[in-house]
């Protein structure tokens, strides 16, 4: 068996040695972690590391260690294959959605305890796990000077902890950097100095750098454990060039240094730099709320919608995920009740333009029959006067009866009213809102609200479990250049009859303008499953239609697929055209 995998205290150890090491040592941290559920998760052992995660359960409650509630419904005690893989697919998803790389996570392997995987991904979530005390907040002092929110954003939580222990060595020994988590830092030496900087020369005297590598890891531990810094790494482990053994010790030492400074740590001119971040791969959590894939959250928001505008621009890449699952959410549902009022807004103005044209109509129309009733008036009272003067001899030949007041009255009455019974506000004004708009097909779209309402009977591409499908809506002009990009929420489970409910405005739709529209099955892995594509031309959107599309294969290389598309997507198209108000 091949050995030299790890080296240290001049051994070299086997594959097998070094899991089981891991092992322990990620058992000491699970223990931690969950120390204050000793009566419900009994303690862990090297021996049933593998055996206990296999159910997904562990993964799940883990997970919610670091980030409470992120894990919903999971089973506690799963009996069948089938609950352990569906546990399993959740702790994974929740994983990628706070920051950790699942890409050789699939849930088959973790329930058949393929140790490798296992292993790899309880190391990613005791990462995170790690990491969740860290506010970002008190960090501002790591930006470099010409370096943007978003690129300090990026950086990998190793990259983050490098750039830390480089700048607190800066003050005590300019000439010392630390490059690697390995093998710059297995001397101990640089341990030493930063002890001495956060409590004082008293502890680590300078004398220590003399003396035998085994000493200095020893006397590192117990300065550690004298100012209550807890770590699961021991004096050997930190003799150890092995980055997850250092990349804990380093994250203890942060977490302290943090507590020990408070939110006064290193108050610089750049500390209100870094007030335009976002949560990432990092795990690092504060309270921000708003999540994306680069470094870590910070107290604020985005600092403006250009910086929005470019963080999905970056991260919105054609069927793979660009954000966590819990962003795209949130943002899809944010903009579909921003398109919502919009339209809402535009329903109204169109409403009360109808209204008011009826209105001036009806105005008309009253004139009119006011006119109407004056004539009539006019005629009644000409005929008073002629029969008034009209002899007796002559009234038997006409037969002419003189009207009263009271009668001339009474017919005007009844006139009025029935000109004034026609005038109903309220029933023309539910006419125009249930009348269907006009469609314009000549014309090019000032505004178009796309609904994606609901697909039905779309492929299956997961082995197990149904599809989890979502739409993206590239809106493309003749040039084959993109004007615009929207996407809706991923459905779980349901690829019969997924419902969606989005609204989409896409301005300025051109006679030459198109849609491109494509149907994707959300997956654990970075690239999701091609359900087929839907093409739209000005042709096809007729105003006030909700209509049914058939997808269909498409001619991309990026979207080829060995699966037999099937399925419809059910849309509604409400149009305004340049003359609308």
């Amino acid at each position: 068996m091949a050995s030299t995998v790890v080296k240290g205290l001049n051994t070299a150890l086997t594959n097998e040695q070094h899991n089981l090491q891991h092992k322990e040592f990620y058992c000491h941290i699970l223990n931690t972690a969950f120390s204050d559920e000793a009566e419900t998760v009994p303690a862990f052992s090297a021996a049933t590391l593998i055996s206990r995660c296999t159910s997904g359960a562990i993964y799940c409650k883990l997970v919610n260690k670091t980030s409470p509630g992120t894990v919903k419904r999971y089973n506690k005690n799963p009996m069948m294959r089938f609950q352990e893989l569906e546990n399993c697919r959740e702790a994974v998803e929740a994983a990628i959605g706070l920051g950790c790389t699942a890409i050789n996570f699939p849930p088959s392997l973790l329930v058949d305890g393929v140790e490798n995987v296992t292993l790899g991904l309880i190391w990613q979530l005791i990462r995170l796990w790690l990491l969740r005390n860290i506010s970002n907040s008190n960090l501002a002092f790591l930006r470099l000077p010409n370096e943007s929110a978003q690129q300090f954003a990026k950086l990998t939580p190793k990259q983050l902890i490098l750039r830390w222990l480089n700048y607190e060595l800066q003050s005590i020994e300019p000439k010392r950097t630390v490059s690697n988590l390995t093998t710059d830092l297995s001397p101990c030496d640089t341990y030493i100095s930063l002890l001495n900087k956060f409590f004082g020369d008293g502890q680590m005297p300078l004398s220590t750098f003399s003396i035998s590598t085994e000493e200095k890891a020893r006397r590192i531990i117990e300065v550690t454990k004298n100012n209550n810094i807890q770590t699961a790494v021991t004096a050997e482990e930190l003799m150890t060039p092995d980055e997850q053994y250092h990349f804990t010790f380093v994250s203890n030492l942060m977490e302290a240094r943090q507590n020990q400074n408070g939110a006064t740590n290193n108050n610089n001119s750049n500390t209100a730099s870094i007030n335009s971040g976002f949560q990432s791969n990092s795990g690092l959590q504060s309270n921000s709320g708003l999540q994306s894939n680069s470094g870590f959250q910070s107290n604020s928001g985005l600092q403006s919608n250009s910086e929005i505008e470019v963080i999905i621009q970056e991260t919105e890449e054609e069927g793979k995920r660009g954000e966590s699952d819990e962003v795209t959410e949130a943002r899809v549902a944010a903009e579909n009740e921003i398109n919502r009022i919009k339209r809402e807004i535009d329903l109204l103005e169109r409403y009360y333009e109808n209204l008011r044209q009826e209105k001036l109509e009806l105005e008309k129309q009253k004139e009119l029959a006011a006119k109407a009733v004056e004539d009539e008036k006019a005629t009644i009272a000409a005929i008073a006067a002629t029969a008034s003067t009209t002899s007796t001899s002559s009234t038997s030949d006409f037969n002419i009866v003189s009207p009263s007041s009271s009668s001339v009255e009474a017919r005007l009455n009844d006139f009025m009213r029935a000109v004034d019974s026609g005038i109903d506000i309220e029933q023309i004004a539910e006419n125009v809102k249930n009348t269907k708009p006009k469609d314009e097909p000549n014309k090019p779209i000032r505004k178009l609200y796309l609904s994606v309402v609901s697909g039905r009977q779309l492929a299956k591409a997961d082995l197990f479990g149904e599809s989890d499908p979502y739409v993206i809506v590239k809106h493309m002009n003749a040039e084959n250049k993109l004007k615009g990009k929207y996407r809706t929420q991923v459905i779980r489970n349901n690829r019969m009859s997924p419902e969606w409910g989005v609204t989409m405005l896409l301005d300025n739709f051109k006679m030459d303008d198109y849609l491109d529209i494509t149907v994707w099955d959300w997956d654990p892995l970075p690239s999701d499953d091609f359900l087929g594509e839907i093409k739209l031309a000005r042709k096809d959107i007729v105003n006030g239609e909700t209509k049914w599309f058939p997808v269909s294969k498409s001619t991309k290389k990026s979207r080829k697929t060995k699966l037999k598309l099937t399925g419809d997507i059910l849309f509604e198209f409400d149009c305004y055209y340049p003359k609308d108000n």
